[in-house]
Order: C-alpha cells, then structure tokens, then sequence
C-alpha cells in the first residue's frame, strides 16, 4: 500500500491566501510536508493530490473510464458548451470520434503551407527592435495561426475585433478556473454577465462564418471544413451548435497553450547559461535550413536536437501544468484508496521536476531522455483523454521555433528572473523581453 497522508484544513485554511498568489508554492508546501499522495479539504471540496507516473498510467489509462474530466472543466461552458475538452459519457465519445481523426498526424499535413505562410508574415524584422515582448509576440503569431487553420480567410473582416474578443475570454476564464468556490461561478455577479456576454458575442462571430462557408462553399481545406463534413459510422454529424463550440474550443485552448510553451522555450533559449544549447540547436537548424528559409513539416522530421529542446521546455513549462478528474466509484489508485466523488489533481508540472524520476530537475538539459517511462512525461496527458490536438501543437512548436532559431539569435538583456505563474495554464509572471540579432 502506498502511504496516503491527510493535509490539515485548518493548516490549509492558514495558508489560504498563499493560495491565490502562489498556487505553486503552496501545492509545493504540500507535497514537501506530505508526500506524493495528499488527501484534503477545502470546504465541501475532496481532493486527491498524485505526483507519481503509475497513478497517471491507471488513472488517465488502465481505469480511465472511472475518472472522467472534473466539474471543474463546466466553468466554461458558457464559452466552449459540452465540447471535446470538458464533455464525458457519449457525449464525449461523439465528438472524440469525429475530432480525433481529424488531428492525427497523416491529416495535418494538409497545415503545411498556411503554417509556413503565418510565420513568414510575422517574424521579419524582429532585429530592428530594441527589445521584443515575446509573451505578446507569441500569442499574435499562434492566434493567427489558428484563425487561419480553423477558417483560412473567413475571419479577415473581424480578425480584429474576435482576437481582442478571445484574449479578453482567456484572461476572464483563468478567473474562473483558479478559484476554489466554484458555486461562486453560477451566482449572478457582473464578472458572471460579462462573462455570458462575451461567450454570447464570440459564438455571433463564429456563427456567422460557419453559415457563410455552408452557403458558399469553398475548395479551402481548413479544420472548419474538415469538421462540416466528418460523420460516425452511422453517418451522425456535429450539429452546428456542436461545431461552434468545438470550434470555439480549438481557439481559445489551440492559441494559449501552444503561445505559452514557445514563450517558455525561448525564454529558456535566451539565458547565458544556456548559450552552448542555442548554438547547437542552431547549427543543426542551420544544416536543413537555408538562410532566411521558413521550416516546413518534412524538413522537422530531420531536426532530432530541436525535438529535443522543445520536450525539454515542455518538461519544465508545461502549459497544461494540472489535470483534474473525478472518480465516478470507489477504486484503488496503485494502493491509495479514493471515493466515489472525489477530485483527482495530477500536476506535471511537479512530476516533471520529481527528483525520483529527473536527475538534476531543475537543470535545462538538451540530451535528456524521456522515452525511460513515458508517464513521467505527460504535458498533453496520456490514454483517450489525451489532448487530441497534440501532433497539430507539436507541428506549430516545432515550425515555428526553428524558423526563428534560424533567422536569430536570442538574448535575455534583463536580469530579472521569469517565474512561472498557475493560473488556468502556466503562465510567466511577468512579459518575457528578449533581443533578436539577425544571424548570418
């Protein structure tokens, strides 16, 4: 039997206000007084905190059925309904079905061309400033990059208006996503309204691009497209209701995860110390790649080192840092009893830097392994809720990183360090600033 401890509610009550503030110091508080598997309270809210990768294989994959996604995913269902990302039972089932084929990686290579196009169109002239708000850089760069995979150039007319529209609902939803009265998420507040408002607006917009496509179709391969027209085996399709909140999902989760982890991959880029890591990175960029030259999707292929790098920030910063499912039945995680109702947390970001399972964790490492227990590496989760976007994320990270990697050189100019920051995704703590100096 695993060693279950019980967290005090009234030491966690004491701490309370570190929880808002520093969600990851706290979680860390935890596990240093309690181990890797923490049973707690915080008012009618039962928790089960797990930081070993035999609890992720049983509960993402050997029992997966039994823990299906928290209600603590329902907070956006003003924004994103029953989609893909927070929908269980057969609900979920359908939209897996459709969805998942639609993102594997034989499909997504018809993304080739429109991805090789968004970054040809924003990473000129980076040299030419004295110093790049990467953070807001990489959100331009992933946002229109979405826009452009989901609707091609059906967005153009208000581009503007549904980017500020989306930035302003992913700010509102990590709100929503942090705080632990989630009661306090029905109650009718003005940050409530707006929030309904806003959802209400961003569902106009995607609405009335779905229906123009349907009323004049096009020869445009985009994800838009390719989801009109995916049937089941019984030839059921989504609704239109269905597709806007797919759709919608594929916004807001496809553009912040993916900007977070490249921000974090140069952030982590630019240090001094990693200097040696730059260089050789680019080196083996620069032996596929011309000079000038935008990566495409076969030329990756033949980058192992840049793969490297990127698992090796994802390791560090993983976007996604938690995950929280609910026991549907009383069951037995690896010896750690749990009941019927509880919340499951599994937080890769403490996996991921487990002295038991990283040696020096905290150090960036290009030639660390992963492959060792793949369960120990989880920044898209693992077994069939896995993020069904995982291969179309790689695809964009990998692109994108190494067109830059060989048109710059980075570095941080600001000695100020950058923590990360839990908050609906992993966030940095402040606007990541870099240089960009032209490469030869």
């Amino acid at each position: 039997m695993q060693k279950l401890r019980k967290a005090s509610s009234l030491k966690l009550l004491f701490q309370f206000p570190k929880y808002k503030d520093d969600l990851l110091g706290f979680m860390e508080s935890l596990i240093h007084d309690y181990g890797d598997a923490i049973e707690f309270r915080l008012g009618n809210f039962k928790g089960l905190f797990l930081n070993k990768p035999e609890y992720y294989k049983y509960v993402m994959l050997e029992n997966w059925s039994n823990f299906p996604k928290s209600d603590r995913y329902k907070v956006f269902s003003p924004l994103i309904g029953d989609s893909i990302l927070s929908a269980n039972g057969p609900r979920w089932k359908f939209r897996r079905t459709l969805i998942q084929p639609l993102l594997s990686t034989k499909k997504i290579k018809v993304f080739d061309e429109p991805i090789q196009k968004t970054i040809q169109g924003m990473i000129h002239g980076l040299d030419k400033q004295e110093q790049i708000n990467i953070s807001q850089m990489m959100s331009q760069i992933t946002f229109k990059l979405i826009c452009r995979l989901s609707f091609s150039g059906d967005i153009e007319e208000k581009f503007d208006e549904f980017s500020n529209l989306v930035h302003t609902l992913a700010k509102e939803s990590k709100d929503r996503a942090i705080t632990p009265f989630l009661f306090l998420n029905k109650a009718p507040l003005p940050r409530n309204f707006k929030y309904r408002n806003l959802s209400s607006r961003a569902h106009q917009i995607v609405d009335q691009i779905i229906h123009h496509r349907i009323e004049n179709p096009s020869n445009e391969v985009d994800l838009l497209s390719l989801m009109l027209t995916a049937k089941d085996e019984e030839g059921n399709k989504l609704s239109l209701v269905d597709l806007r909140h797919e759709l919608t999902t594929l916004l807001i989760a496809g553009n912040d995860t993916t900007a977070l982890s490249l921000s974090w991959a140069l952030y982590e880029l630019a240090q001094p110390k990693n200097k040696s890591i730059q260089e050789e990175v680019f080196e083996e960029v620069r032996s596929i790649l011309q000079k000038g030259q935008i990566a495409t999707g076969s030329l990756i292929t033949q980058m192992p080192k840049l793969k490297k790098f990127t698992d090796e920030a994802l390791r560090l910063y993983p976007a996604v840092w938690l995950y929280t499912r609910q026991a549907k039945e009383d069951d037995n995680i690896c010896g750690v009893p749990v009941k019927k109702g509880t919340t499951v947390l599994l937080a890769p970001y403490f996996l991921h830097r487990h002295p038991d399972y990283w040696k020096t964790p905290d150090l960036f490492d290009l030639n660390r392994k992963n492959d060792e227990d793949r369960f120990r590496f989880s920044p898209f989760a693992h077994g069939p809720r896995g993020c069904a976007g995982k291969w179309l994320a790689y695809m964009e990270l990998y692109m994108i990183l190494a067109s830059l990697i060989n048109h710059y050189q980075f570095t941080s100019e600001k000695e100020d360090q950058v923590k990360p920051k839990a908050l609906l995704n992993l966030y940095p703590s402040k606007n990541i600033y870099l240089k960009a100096t032209i490469r030869d």
